[in-house]
């Protein structure tokens, strides 16, 4: 077919061809899980033997590379090794193809994906290509396996994250940009309303950050705005949860700015489509200084055979030769400029916007794991050391007993958690029963009044044994498989261990064979997060930082009595220890 390609130009659509057939919402979500069904031969590329490009787009970019490819593929008829080319573009929620995807390459991510458990993913959920909305995904994506995604993914089309404001949302932020600390006056006053029993003076919104990446940077710049100290993690815990459930994504989110929402982060091209979509009261873009960008970028998944990759980068250029098609729908070009005919109005102007990524991960993942821990139900099982030194003073300098100030951090704890938590408590030293070296307090059951009393009651009859002869490692793996074998995918599921030594009991375990226990035992897909604190200045941190270092947890110092209320809810916000940040 040598001489039907047109060399270089723009696509022009021919209209005495019939038009391809491109998916258009043609993605089925079980859970978290992706399906991609082919919907017919491609514009007469047989499914049989033609080469079948499937291709995920996040939904506010997939109708145009949906235009793209028709064009694309009408006027070139694409060829790789003598068969055709038969692209198919699906809308899939970001979140829900790199929750399939990391299923698919034996990890796991949380993204909200609600509460039926999804089925294993086939090869064929997989896309070929992935158009997420940022490089924020690829980047987690590589932390569960650097090899992923074949090469690099290079950005299609970039759209700021703004704060969308109403009408009284704008008198408050003004035109714009704004820092991100501007957020914290109203963010503070909405705060002290709640306490008080009052609407809020500002309706501030958020979409799910662990689903919406907008959300998550909403939720970053929250964190910046209000938390300056340790101290003040508390008011973004009460902020977090006040926001109550929050809507799944962005598009979730919109319709609620015509029912009193007056303040949510978006991304620019979200308030463009829903103003030209003829929303009755129109909403206004503010900027934010420093702003991330959702940069869209082209990914290929890894282990494609050699002809799909060829075709992925022949759409790929051929994408890059339509930016037009891009500006038409509201997207700047990768660099943050605005192309010709680039919608402006609502505070949307077309001055060039610099082009920063989401990033550092880091950073978005720490407000990532707060807003989790701050709204999410969880499933925590808490192991109390009861050796005799429990019930020596915390420390030359603070005389209060070991115990007791366990057994404080421990009852005012539980306000930290949701109404939806279970929670469970044990008790270890050695050889408690039997030759069991821990009992059950309490079994691990929903927190409700009842249980609540049952685990005040037993923090508050615990008495130390008489020896210190303790079986840290042995009662660790237990727990640890106690917390495996009940997992809950609801829910995070955390062990808590408090101790003022390490692991001392004789003939007993040692840290290499529990080291390596816990490498067997732990499971990337049905992950356990394992805090450990170490009360007062005889806590073997050596031991405690090791086993943490094994779960993937953490160890917490606590030197301070005074302080453990604030080290506790860090090690509960999936925080690391003041000391490492």
């Amino acid at each position: 077919m040598s001489g039907r390609h047109r060399p270089g130009g723009k696509l022009r659509r021919r209209t005495a061809r019939a038009p391809l057939l491109i998916a258009g919402v043609a993605v089925v979500a079980t859970g978290s899980t992706l399906a991609l069904h082919n919907l017919a031969d491609a514009d007469g590329c047989s499914m049989a033997d033609g080469i079948q490009l499937q291709v995920a787009a996040d939904p506010a970019i997939a109708p145009p590379l949906r235009q793209v490819a028709g064009e694309w593929m009408d006027i070139t008829e694409p060829e790789v090794n003598g068969r055709c080319v038969a692209i198919e573009v699906t809308e899939a929620a970001t979140a829900d193809v790199a929750s399939t995807v990391a299923a698919h390459i034996g990890g796991f991510m949380d993204v909200a994906a609600g509460d039926a458990p999804a089925p294993t993913p086939e090869a064929s959920d997989i896309p070929a290509v992935w158009v997420p909305d940022s490089t924020y995904w690829i980047t987690r994506m590589q932390s569960i396996s650097r090899a992923a995604f074949e090469g690099e993914a290079p950005s299609l089309a970039s759209s700021p994250i703004v704060l969308a404001v109403s009408a009284t949302g704008a008198e408050v932020f003004g035109e714009g940009p704004i820092p991100a600390e501007a957020m914290r006056e109203p963010l503070l006053a909405g705060l002290v309303a709640a306490e008080q029993g009052e609407p809020p003076p500002l309706a501030l919104g958020l979409p799910e950050p662990r689903r919406d990446t907008a959300g998550l940077v909403g939720a970053a710049w929250m964190q910046s705005a209000v938390v300056t100290t340790d101290d003040e993690l508390f008011q973004i815990v009460g902020l977090f949860r006040g926001l109550g459930d929050a809507p799944s994504d962005t598009a979730a989110l919109l319709p609620k700015f015509q029912q009193g929402l007056q303040a949510a982060p978006v991304s620019e091209q979200a308030v463009i489509s829903h103003n030209a979509s003829g929303a009755a009261d129109p909403i206004r873009a503010v900027r934010v200084q420093d702003a991330p960008t959702l940069d869209f970028p082209f990914a290929v998944l890894a282990g494609q055979p050699g002809d799909v990759r060829t075709a992925a980068s022949m759409f790929r250029n051929a994408v890059f030769n339509e930016p037009e098609m891009f500006t038409r729908h509201g997207f700047r070009a990768p660099d943050g400029t605005a192309g010709s005919g680039f919608p402006i109005g609502h505070g949307v102007s077309a001055d060039a916007v610099p082009s920063l990524p989401v990033g550092p991960p880091e950073r978005f993942n720490q407000a990532r794991r707060i807003w989790t821990s701050a709204t999410s139900d969880a499933r925590v099982l808490s192991v109390v050391n009861i050796n005799a030194s429990m019930g020596l003073p915390f420390s030359p300098q603070a005389p209060v007993p070991r115990l007791a100030v366990f057994q404080q951090t421990a009852l005012q704890g539980m306000e930290m958690f949701t109404p939806g938590t279970d929670l469970g408590h044990w008790e270890y030293a050695a050889r408690l029963d039997g030759d069991r070296d821990w009992v059950e307090g309490v079994p691990i059951q929903l927190l409700d009044d009842e249980h609540e009393l049952r685990i005040q009651q037993a923090l508050q009859t615990i008495q130390p044994v008489a020896h210190n002869e303790s079986a840290m490692f042995e009662t660790l793996l237990a727990a640890y498989g106690e917390m495996k074998e009940g997992w809950d995918d609801t829910r995070s599921n955390t062990l808590v261990m408090w101790t003022d030594s390490g692991s001392t009991k004789q003939d007993g375990l040692t840290l290499e064979e529990t080291l390596r226990e816990l490498e067997r035992l732990t499971d990337i897909t049905r992950p356990v997060r394992v805090i450990l604190l170490g009360l007062g200045p005889d806590a073997d941190m050596e031991q405690l930082e090791a086993l943490a270092h094994a779960t993937g947890g953490a160890a917490f110092p606590v030197n301070d009595p005074d302080e453990i209320g604030l080290i506790f809810l860090r090690a509960l916000l999936a925080l690391p220890p003041a000391s490492e940040t």
